[in-house]
């Protein structure tokens, strides 16, 4: 192999033939590396592989499609998402609605518990 400055003090006829089988080699490497990262992505799946816990929004409507979820169930549960996201509960609107600011009452009972 040529050292660097020989490559330099080449004649530009000559440089192609020399720097071409390099170039070729540095592309299949680049090829190589974007279909295995490609392989990989595939193999470890997308998000639409997860399954749906109901946990969002599009996921209460599939189960109330479903029949998994009564009307009043739905509308319910849609609520405390909603709230949650906002980052209310529906203890802090009674209680902004009662004027109170202080904690839920410890007797109360409490969203999700029978």
């Amino acid at each position: 192999m040529p050292s660097p400055g020989a490559l330099a003090a080449a004649s530009p006829d000559r440089l192609l033939p020399e720097l071409l089988p390099w170039l070729l080699v540095l592309l299949g490497v680049v090829a190589a590396s974007a279909i295995v990262i490609y392989l990989v992505r595939r193999s470890l799946g997308t998000e639409d592989d997860v399954p749906d816990d109901g946990f969002t929004l599009h996921g209460l409507r599939q189960m109330h499609a479903r029949g998994d979820l009564t009307d009043d169930e739905f509308e319910r549960a849609k609520t405390a998402l909603v709230d949650r996201t906002r980052g209310t509960t529906s203890e802090n609107s009674a209680d902004a609605d009662a004027g109170t600011n202080g904690p839920p009452d410890a007797s109360a009972p409490r969203a999700g518990s029978t």
